[in-house]
């Protein structure tokens, strides 16, 4: 919530409650990996993940990037870092479904690639109905190469 003050937070260290002497608000440029799923049972689901991306991208503030990585049967770097998103945009607008789904190898690439983001704060968002049916690697290595990985991970379900 916007507008708290310092005395509506506690901060402890090792225990001890630490004084705070000022909150404040900025915005912080994010470096942001679309892991984007063009896999056959998307279906017309492709078309609207790509609207909703777009939606997002209209967000983006000074000092942003973006990176894409789509899947299917293989996975593939779309663009590496950008400041725009107009580009990440435009490559989406021809994204159809097809093939089968190589979910995890996708978000194994996304937590490799983040290491290589310029800002501090870092960003995996996977769009994916979630099946996977293609990948090399399994869910146990990818759960613990991501906690490992620099970055905060979210997961759209796609319908």
């Amino acid at each position: 919530m916007r507008g708290l003050p310092a005395v509506a937070f506690h901060l402890f260290e090792r225990g001890a409650e630490q004084h705070i002497l000022s909150v404040g608000e900025a915005e912080v440029p994010v470096s942001v990996i679309i892991v984007f799923d063009e896999s056959g049972s998307m279906g017309r689901g492709v078309t609207q993940c790509a609207q909703a991306v777009k939606q997002f991208l209209k967000g983006s503030t000074e000092g942003d990037e973006f990176a894409l990585i789509s899947f299917s049967d293989r996975v593939a770097l779309e663009s590496d870092f950008t400041a725009d998103a107009g580009a990440i945009q435009a490559r989406l607008m021809g994204a159809a479904s097809h093939g089968r789904t190589a979910l995890l190898d996708a978000v194994e690439w996304a937590a490799s690639l983040v290491r290589r983001a310029h800002n501090q704060r870092r960003v995996i968002l996977v769009l994916s109905d979630g099946g996977d049916n293609r990948s090399r690697y399994r869910e146990t290595e990818v759960r613990r190469l991501l906690l490992e990985t620099p970055a905060q991970v979210y997961a759209v379900s796609i319908a």
